[in-house]
């Protein structure tokens, strides 16, 4: 619903194949949710491999990831301090174990919702981008780039509309350019940033895209680190590429084929 690209399996340690007890199904029917078709998933070790977290109901989950399966432990996180298992309770026990785990994970999302640029947009862009680079684009220009099939603009947004930050990606066949990524500065710290680099990679993975490049203020020290927490490796300099200060610009490129193999 807020359009964040996640991507969630669910799996366990008991058997294959098993329907959602009754009183499960009744509890989420409660909040719109029907699971009746869901059927359960051993955990297999290519799930672990394709997850970036694991996320366990009990403290007992987690050491026998950990400990019997040799899953790395800075992978695994425990809900909370533990959910229990409410299984063959009543149906208020099926509640509680709901609620208690929607309060957890509510948390771990962020309060922004990722959505694509739409003419709405553009005047509110144009001024944060000027609060944020020397030389920062017009209304007109973000404008233009709504009718570019290269293009894929989006931003963070709250439920009260304010734009938290945007992120400007081009596309060309099998190479991807991050334009710009800007946050307002009352939103710093938030893992805006975080959020719509992990969306445009994402999408740039849909599209075949094979290398996603990018350039950086040398100076830009919080940019250079998410870029490398992500995998990017510096390639390049352009010296004195930027002004208003001059400063050097870094060139990053990140191997998307090597990520997908």
């Amino acid at each position: 619903k807020k359009g964040l690209p996640v991507e969630v399996q669910s799996a366990g340690m008991g058997e294959d194949n098993q329907s959602a007890a009754d009183n499960a199904v009744l509890a989420m029917k409660e909040i719109g949710i029907d699971i009746s078709m869901h059927r359960s998933r051993h955990l297999t070790p290519a799930m672990v491999r394709w997850a970036d977290f694991i996320l366990c109901m009990t403290r007992s989950h987690k050491d026998i990831l950990v400990t019997m399966l040799g899953v790395p432990e800075e992978k695994v996180s425990v809900l909370g301090n533990g959910v229990p298992d409410p299984y063959g309770g009543d149906i208020e026990i099926y509640r509680q174990t709901r609620d208690a785990l929607i309060e957890i994970l509510d948390p771990l999302l962020p309060s922004f919702s990722i959505v694509s640029m739409s003419e709405e947009h553009v005047d509110i862009l144009a001024y944060l981008d000027s609060l944020c680079i020397e030389e920062p684009w017009t209304a007109e220009g973000f404008l233009a780039e709504l009718s570019k099939d290269t293009s894929y603009f989006r931003l963070a947004l709250t439920d009260s509309d304010q734009v938290l930050g945007f992120c400007g990606t081009y596309i060309v066949s099998d190479v991807g350019d991050i334009a710009q990524i800007a946050v307002a500065p009352d939103a710093r710290r938030q893992k805006v940033a975080t959020w719509l680099l992990e969306d445009a990679i994402a999408e740039c993975k849909r599209r075949g895209v094979t290398t996603l490049q990018l350039e950086v203020r040398s100076e830009n020290k919080a940019a250079r680190a998410l870029y490398k927490s992500f995998g990017f490796v510096e390639d390049g300099k352009r010296p004195l590429y930027y002004h208003n200060p001059s400063d050097d610009a870094i060139l990053y490129s990140l191997n998307l084929k090597e990520e997908t193999t």
